[in-house]
């Protein structure tokens, strides 16, 4: 007999991406706005948090929340954005271009 403790550790997990799922969305809404760098939105969409991609890349979170602004990030050079990319398990490119069907 299934343990009841499987139950509650599922809807935990699933609450748990709901979340991520609607951080992602607000962030790219903020992307397609043009106040948030497409970095924000790939972060959420990876399932991670400002203080797990700050420890996947070794940059500091308050370095990583000033390249969430279009204007910074627009400015970042190649190694800093392939160091991101490799982080997030995407290509450079792709880093730069805001999803248009998510």
């Amino acid at each position: 007999m299934p343990s009841s403790g499987w139950k509650v550790e599922e809807a935990a997990t699933l609450q748990a991406v709901n979340a991520i799922e609607k951080r992602a969305l607000r962030s790219l809404e903020r992307c397609k706005a043009g106040r948030a760098s497409p970095l924000e939105f790939y972060m959420h969409k990876a399932r991670m948090d400002l203080p797990t991609l700050a420890q996947c890349t070794g940059i500091f979170q308050w370095r990583i929340r000033r390249h969430f602004q279009p204007h910074i990030f627009n400015k970042l050079p190649p190694r800093l954005l392939k160091k991101y990319a490799d982080a997030l398990n995407i290509p450079p490119e792709q880093l730069l271009t805001i999803p248009t069907d998510d």
